[in-house]
């Protein structure tokens, strides 16, 4: 089968500054390549391109990871707080502890 059959011709009408663009385009590639190959390429791009829809879907996902993530961190940050003031606690206890056997102490010395 010969590549004409392939293919089919159309007849396309583009606005004059998106046919130079064009054209600028496949003469700046390197190798340059024809108006033709040009907008073949762009086409085929488009088609290879993620959807909105599957963006939406991709950020969808990210945002529910990210709530996921900072409900963690807020609650890892809770605990951490609430340990922190436990310890406070028990070394104010025994700092009390200590004042009070230091005072015995000074007590007994004189």
């Amino acid at each position: 089968m010969s590549r004409r059959a392939k293919t089919v011709s159309i007849n396309l009408r583009l606005p004059a500054d998106l046919h130079k663009a064009l054209v600028e385009a496949g003469s700046s590639n390197s190798p340059p390549t024809s108006l033709n190959s040009e907008i073949l390429s762009r086409l085929y791009e488009s088609f290879e391109r993620p959807s909105i829809a599957e963006l939406a879907g991709v950020k969808a996902h990210a945002l529910a990871q990210i709530k996921h993530v900072e409900s963690h961190a807020l609650d890892r940050m809770q605990e951490v707080e609430r340990r922190a003031d436990e310890l406070n606690q028990l070394m104010e206890s025994r700092l009390a502890e200590l004042d009070e056997l230091k005072r015995r102490a000074e007590g007994k010395s004189k």
